[in-house]
């Protein structure tokens, strides 16, 4: 059997023209009636990226001015760093969001057939939506890019709550330390005396200074008394009274008992004076006690006095209450520098614990402080997760957004006669050979068959 050239082979197709022509003729109707009936598909795309360096503000911590400043925000330059974010877009979950917003599109098909996502040349990301009315595909589109923006917000405050409860707590508790330490503080400086450490040094020296000043006055006083005390005994004795220099010390043992309370009772009055003050009731009282005393004393020594001198002269008379009165004075005097001693020895005591009492006012003051900084950086803490969650960040950039397409994405007229065309030419050349085939076969056992009949005829 000859070979067939390829001459051979385009007299088949010459010879087989009009059937190869019917069959092209009829796909081609068939593709451009399927691409009328059918229901035209649209689609929309929403290009978009994720920064390298997203903005990420802080309103209250120090430096924060830095943070809020505008700066560039580039694409990722690695496809592989995008794959993340395309795996968030092929997550069930946001399939359930946009379905929930939009009940035509079902998760299924959502996750099979309506959505597609590409990371384009320029390292952004790309998302299409389909679907049949174009202002649907363009809005789960932008749903999809919303929702995907959303689930990284949500991620970035998922421990917010929980964080803010702790804070709220811990921001109790401190402020509670604060008022508790600052109520010891105030019953320390109480019992102490002090409301300024400094001040109550600075006045405890004064008040040194000033029973030192009294102390040195007083006992000048005192020897003036004594010197007068001295004239009035030599007045009496020149009047003939024959009293003893010893009369001074006379005494008995009610009058030194006075004596004694006159003592307690001027040094109680001296602290009382520098505690708390010449107009406060206790002073006051004590003041009283002491005048009574100096009276009682008086008495008393006026009655030794009286049975010890006998003087119908009334100059010796005079002579004679002028020296009780210095006697009395002498006393008071005496109990004076008393008080005075006892008030400069109790400073001095006092001055003495005020190292340890700064100590422990300072270790007080700082623990306070200690307590309020902490308050203050709880309070920032809280005031900037309320910031946070008010702020309406943007994990991605939008570069275009989804608009209701024009035109039809599937199926195409033109493109789809062009298939027709094209498999209809492919059918018909088949079909073509198939009847040359059939023909040529049907030819050569018919041949055949003659052949055999003449052999056997």
């Amino acid at each position: 059997m000859q070979e067939k050239t390829l001459f051979d082979q385009w007299v088949v197709i010459y010879r087989r023209k009009w059937e190869i022509l019917l069959v092209t003729l009829m796909a081609a109707i068939t593709a451009g009636a399927l691409a009328v009936v059918i229901d035209p598909i649209y689609e929309a795309s929403v290009i978009f990226y994720p920064p390298k360096q997203p903005l990420a503000a802080n309103y209250l911590s120090v430096g924060s001015e830095k943070s809020i400043t505008r700066n560039t925000l580039v694409p990722l330059p690695n496809e592989d760093q995008l794959a993340p974010f395309i795996g968030l877009m092929k997550s069930k979950k946001i399939a359930e969001r946009v379905a929930a917003e939009y009940p035509e599109m079902s998760v299924i098909k959502l996750l099979r057939s309506n959505m597609d996502f590409e990371v384009t040349n320029e390292y952004m990301l790309k998302l299409y939506a389909r679907a049949k009315n174009p202002q649907l595909a363009a809005d789960v589109a932008n749903a999809y890019f919303r929702n995907l923006n959303l689930l990284l917000n949500e991620a970035s405050m998922k421990d917010y709550h929980s964080d803010e409860e702790v804070f709220r707590k811990q921001l109790l508790d401190v402020e509670t330390l604060v008022a508790q330490h600052t109520a010891e503080l105030v019953e320390f400086e109480r019992s102490q005396g002090i409301a300024d450490l400094d001040k109550t040094i600075s006045q405890v020296y004064g008040v040194m200074e000033q029973m030192n000043a009294a102390l040195d006055q007083t006992r000048v006083k005192v020897k003036e008394t004594e010197a007068r005390i001295k004239v009035l005994q030599s007045e009496m004795e020149k009047e003939g009274e024959g009293l003893r220099q010893s009369i001074v010390s006379i005494s008995t043992p009610y009058l030194e008992h006075l004596r004694i309370k006159l003592g307690d009772l001027s040094e109680q009055l001296t602290v009382a004076s520098f505690e708390y003050g010449p107009k406060h009731e206790t002073f006051l009282a004590l003041q009283e006690q002491l005048e009574e005393t100096k009276k009682k004393i008086g008495s008393e020594q006026e009655s030794i006095l009286n049975s010890t001198i006998k003087s119908d002269n009334v100059f010796t008379e005079r002579l004679r209450q002028d020296l009780v009165a210095q006697i009395i004075e002498k006393e008071s005097l005496d109990a004076k520098i008393v008080g005075y001693i006892s008030v400069v020895k109790l400073q001095d005591m006092k001055l003495n614990s005020l190292p340890a009492v700064r100590h422990e006012w300072e270790s007080r003051i700082q623990t306070i402080e200690t307590f309020k900084e902490e308050s203050l950086q709880l309070q920032k803490n809280l005031r900037e997760m309320e910031l946070q969650k008010s702020r309406k960040m943007e994990h991605l950039v939008l570069v275009d957004s989804a608009e209701p397409p024009g035109k039809a994405a599937f199926p195409i007229l033109w493109l789809n006669l062009f298939i027709g065309v094209v498999v209809g030419l492919m059918g018909g050349l088949f079909y073509a050979y198939l009847l040359e085939y059939t023909k040529r076969s049907s030819y050569v056992s018919i041949r055949k068959l003659a052949r055999e009949i003449a052999k056997n005829g």
